[in-house]
């Protein structure tokens, strides 16, 4: 009977993981829209400075800045960010750790908060450099990921200039603050495939993904997503989507 009845119990329970991993995306959806609804319905950056450029003057974190998540936290006063752990995640997050939560990290930090799990989410970053696209987040005209050559990286993004917000990637459930890839969804869908088949830093629900790495076939597989409309997908097919789901065309 116990037989019988065990995988019945692991398909529940990684229904109730997709539930409530889905609600905190949502929740961050909410946040997303009320920094819209603050800015003018311009988005929020990806971070507000390089995390080794120099130093903003009065900024957050001794001049570290915001990231996306801070930038909303800031903004839409906590609403989005309260619950930013995945329970497909097994690590343990410091809850006093918010500074490195909600400011850029150097490479060094982020390894050390993948380790010590601050992130369940990360936004999309994906495309960030292809030719005549943009992503659904603002970037600067300073030294974080934009320079002279990159144009079409500079500036606000509106909401609304989103063409199809429904099947457009904002945030998915991941280890790092961004997804950040800078040129096709290919790359990045080939760094995912090793880091899965290595059981490295994608052990979110998106650990799950693989057949060949999920030993219960049955459960639900697949990230879950949050789109630019505010509408929450779980189990996204990631090996599935194009260029078209993480960026969009501009004019030239």
């Amino acid at each position: 009977m116990i037989a019988i009845l065990l995988p019945a119990i692991k398909r529940a329970r990684a229904t109730a993981r997709t539930v409530i991993c889905s609600s905190n995306l949502r929740q961050v959806g909410i946040g997303v829209q009320v920094y819209v609804s603050e800015s003018d319905r311009i988005l929020p950056l990806i971070n507000e400075r390089r995390c080794c450029s120099s130093p903003i003057p009065g900024g957050a974190g001794g001049g570290r800045g915001y990231n996306w998540l801070g930038l909303i936290e800031h903004v839409a006063d906590g609403q989005g960010t309260r619950n930013l752990h995945c329970p497909a995640d097994d690590r343990n997050p410091d809850p006093h750790d918010e500074l490195r939560i909600f400011t850029p990290l150097t490479f060094d930090e982020s390894t050390r908060a993948v380790e010590r799990g601050a992130y369940s989410y990360g936004a999309n970053f994906v495309g960030r450099r292809l030719p005549n696209r943009r992503i659904p987040w603002s970037s600067t005209d300073g030294p974080f990921g934009a320079t002279g050559d990159d144009p079409d990286e500079l500036g606000p993004v509106l909401i609304d200039t989103i063409p199809d917000p429904a099947e457009t990637v904002q945030v998915l459930d991941a280890y790092y603050q961004d997804l950040s890839v800078k040129f096709s969804v290919i790359d990045a869908q080939i760094s995912m495939n090793d880091a899965l088949e290595g059981h490295g830093y994608w052990v979110t629900s998106l650990q799950l993904f693989r057949h060949d790495v999920n030993p219960e076939p049955d459960t639900p597989i697949g990230p879950n997503v949050l789109f630019a409309d505010g509408h929450v997908r779980a189990t996204v097919d990631f090996f599935r989507l194009t260029d078209d789901n993480f960026s969009f065309e501009v004019d030239d």
